[in-house]
Formats: structure tokens, sequence, C-alpha cells
């Protein structure tokens, strides 16, 4: 999800040339396929799968390319660039890879945030390059109307529809009780009555609450359509809540690990909540509805904030200034 800016980025700087994309997986083609690239092909980086990462690679090796970009500096992607037959290769600066590149260059003016943090390479490449570019998926009208539908199953357009995502792994995941807590919060805290879906991740077969209404997507794509339908969204740091903010789903994201000026949410009507303790769930219901005004909190941090970056309503254990 987050390098859907930066391949905006790349087609808008060269409109007429054919371009490739290598990803991982081929179940990660879904998210490009409307941003007008010639050609996607799959790394299928695994001891797992090792037959087609090798015919991946030998294909790779074989193809001539006048330019690779290479926007984030892992050693499985210099391994890849290193495999890549290009007469440019460029990338940011990082003392383990430069062999690899032709070019390099410094990412001191790149922002901190993952889906941004690739805007400050192609400029340095070309000369001038947007900077702003949208981050959102855009549905078709047919695919929004699917996403109706099958909200509609559930709920009215009428009411106050809040779907939740329990699934998380590791340290981001949270109890039982402490999301009954949550929900109950926000129930107080809102004027309207709260119309609740949970989400369910593969294998779990009950809702938090018996009375509570579930769905869960036969697929990536259906999961896009619903959520694109709903009101807000709440879940922790996972991929659908990043999912939820890119079809411009106002969310409520729950950072008790990671840090949201990097893996933040981009939607202006979404917020970040590190302490599950000390919050006003009245502000941040109304906020995520767009009825309130609001001046942007920033964490603290020993790093100053840019002000390009995203700027949202943050609650966190930390002081705020």
């Amino acid at each position: 999800m987050f390098l859907i800016p930066f391949v905006r980025q790349v087609r808008t700087v060269f409109p007429h040339a054919h371009i490739t994309l290598l990803l991982n997986e081929p179940w990660q083609q879904q998210f490009f396929n409307q941003l007008n690239i010639d050609q996607f092909l799959f790394s299928q980086f695994s001891l797992k799968k090792v037959k087609p990462c090798l015919q991946s690679l030998i294909h790779l090796a074989k193809e001539p390319y006048d330019l690779c970009l290479t926007p984030f500096g892992s050693s499985q992607d210099a391994i890849l660039t290193a495999l890549i037959d290009a007469k440019n290769k460029v990338a940011y600066t990082r003392a383990r890879y430069n062999d690899v590149f032709t070019h390099t260059f410094s990412a001191d003016t790149a922002q901190r945030h993952a889906a941004l943090h690739a805007l400050a390479l192609l400029p340095q490449w070309v000369g001038s390059a947007p900077k702003t570019v949208s981050y959102q998926l855009h549905l078709t009208p047919e695919e929004a109307q699917l996403g109706h539908q099958i909200r509609s199953s559930m709920a009215s357009t009428s009411e106050y529809c809040i779907a939740f995502f329990r699934g998380a792994r590791g340290k981001k995941r949270l109890s039982d009780e402490t999301w009954l807590k949550l929900l109950s919060r926000f129930e107080q805290a809102s004027p309207h009555p709260i119309t609740w879906i949970e989400v369910m991740e593969p294998g779990m077969a009950v809702p938090l609450r018996p009375e509570l209404k579930s769905y869960q997507a036969g697929n990536l794509q259906e999961l896009t359509y619903f959520l694109s339908s709903i009101d807000t969204f709440i879940s922790c740091d996972t991929g659908p809540l990043h999912l939820a903010d890119a079809v411009d789903t106002p969310c409520i994201g729950l950072y008790t690990q990671t840090n949201p000026q990097v893996y933040g949410l981009l939607n202006k009507y979404s917020v970040h909540i590190e302490d599950l303790e000390h919050f006003d769930a009245r502000s941040v219901l109304n906020i995520t509805r767009g009825n309130e005004y609001y001046k942007p909190l920033h964490i603290q941090t020993q790093r100053p904030i840019k002000e390009a970056e995203p700027k949202l309503l943050t609650y966190t254990k930390s002081p705020i200034y």
C-alpha cells in the first residue's frame, strides 16, 4: 500500500515510458491494476518457492532496462537490483548496498512516513517531480456499489456503521477485554447508536460480543469494497487499517507498538491512539465524522516534524506539545 504514491509519481514523470513493476507475490498486483503499469513481474523471493523464484531471477537477468528505481533499501531489493540489466540503477544511499547502484542520493530531505519517504528520490534524479501524490485507491462506480451492497445486507445507510478488526500479530494484538472496553467507551461517547460490524480474520468464528454483526471477506478485493462503504474503521496497525485508509474511509488506528509518524494514517479525518487509557472518545468520533475543526497535535520526538508530513490528531502516552 505504501508503494502507491511512488508508482504514481513515476508514471507522472515518465508518461510515455514502458513501466515494469516488480512485486514479491502475484496477489499484490490487484492494488496496482489501475495505475497504468505496463508489465508486472514477481520475484517470489522465498526458500519455499525456489523454482518460481529462480525463473523470475533468470527473466530479470535477460530483460534490459534503461532505468531501475529502488525506493526501499532492503537486502532483498539490493540482490534483485544487482541481477537486473539496467543502464541506470537509482536508490537512496546505503553504505552496505551502494556498489549495486549507478546513482545514489541522500534521504535527508525525505519524509519519515513510509508511504511518502520514497517521493524524495526521483526529484534528485530528474531535477523535478511532483512531491504531493495521491495515496488512495480509486474504486470504479461498480466497485463502490458492490461495497454498498455488502454493507446494506448488515446495516442501512441511515445507521452509524463502525467496523473493527481484532486481528493483529505479536505484541500489536489486543486482548478481548481491551476491545470490549474500547467499544463500550465509544458507545457511551457517541450521540448516535452505533451499528458495529466485526471484520473477522480467517479462522475466527465467534464475534467479540454475541449480538454483534460480523463480516468475513472472500478475498482482498471484496474487503476493499466493504471498507469503502462504512462510516469508520477501527484497528491496530494492520493491513486492513491501511487498506481502509487507502479507500478514504475515516479510521481510528490503535498504535500501541508502532510509530504513527512512520506507519500512520493519511486520511485527514483519521485519528491515531497510542494511549488506550487516556483519550477523548467523543472528540475522536467527531473528527472521524468531520464534525470538529482541530489543530493537529504532535508526538514529542527527538527529530523535528516537517510541516509536509501527515498531521493527524494523536493520543500518546508521551507529553503532547
